[in-house]
């Protein structure tokens, strides 16, 4: 027998579920997602764009960085309405990703 029990962790934020376990799986998932794409989204434009300055581990963490950030934003955008929240989620991913990678292999390029 499950028991699941609500609590609200910001102010006017939606109810978290946790089951006997305590794991937050419905709020982990998008978070998961966006690292995710947003990793793939910055080494791939690390690769296109050949930014020798930045290593795999820096297009990585940039990428994944970003990928929150990019979730963020288009779910503040709105951009959730016509797409389910996974693929809302991996595409603001890719691209937040791909961003902060550029930006930031094109500051350390520059710096060398």
């Amino acid at each position: 027998m499950t028991i699941l029990k609500s609590i609200r962790l910001i102010p006017g934020a939606e109810l978290i579920r946790l089951n006997t376990r305590g794991v937050f799986m419905e709020a982990l998932t998008p978070i998961i997602t966006q690292l995710i794409a947003g990793a793939v989204g910055g080494n791939a434009i690390g690769t296109v764009l050949k930014q020798e300055a930045t290593n795999i581990v820096v297009r990585t963490i940039a990428g994944a960085i970003g990928g929150i950030g990019g979730g963020i934003l288009l779910n503040m955008l709105g951009g959730e309405a016509g797409l389910t929240a996974l693929v809302s989620n991996g595409i603001g991913g890719l691209v937040g990703g791909g961003i902060l990678s550029a930006i930031v292999g094109a500051v350390m390029n520059r710096s060398k």
